[in-house]
């Protein structure tokens, strides 16, 4: 469990900077731009091992979704069939209540825009991981969270700052 966190953090951490700035999603170039794929093999090979690369960079920035709707689905059939055994479950994988519950709320995030509003899931499901969480807790306010999607707002640092300034006013 360890190493599967430690290998999706390193290429989360990576992805914060890859977001196109006109089109917010994953850009295959940007991706590759940040590896040096300086090995000793031939053209095809390199290019097998880039297609790859962005695999993986692809499939991080679904994978934390994907957990949240497992976590909710599973704390919605456990709560309806009246059992209690949801913590317990997770905590018997090695997981955290923080972790849990920060997927959760992201994952319900993301679901709530319909399908139609696909672009919107994209944005929220490019930017870093962090930012992500900030913008899923119910205290965040809409207009804070309409500024991080909108790309106005791109780091919690930022967030932070705005939340402050919110506040003084």
């Amino acid at each position: 469990m360890s190493d599967m966190n430690n290998l999706i953090k390193g290429i989360g951490s990576r992805n914060k900077n890859l977001v196109n700035k006109d089109e917010n999603h994953l850009n295959k170039e940007t991706v590759l731009a940040s590896y040096e794929f300086n090995f000793e093999v031939d053209e095809d090979t390199i290019d097998f091992l880039k297609e790859q690369t962005f695999k993986l960079h692809r499939a991080s920035n679904n994978f934390y979704t994907e957990l949240g709707k497992i976590f909710t689905e599973t704390q919605d059939k456990l709560s309806k069939s009246g059992y209690g055994c949801f913590v317990e479950w997770y905590k018997s994988l090695g997981f955290k209540n923080d972790s849990v519950y920060r997927y959760i709320s992201r994952y319900k995030l993301i679901s709530s825009f319909a399908q139609s509003e696909r672009q919107i899931v994209e944005k929220i499901e490019s930017l870093p991981l962090g930012l992500s969480y900030e913008i899923a807790k119910e205290t965040c306010p809409s207009e804070m969270r309409e500024k991080v999607i909108n790309g106005e707002i791109k780091n919690k640092v930022e967030l932070s700052k705005a939340m402050k300034n919110v506040k003084n006013e």
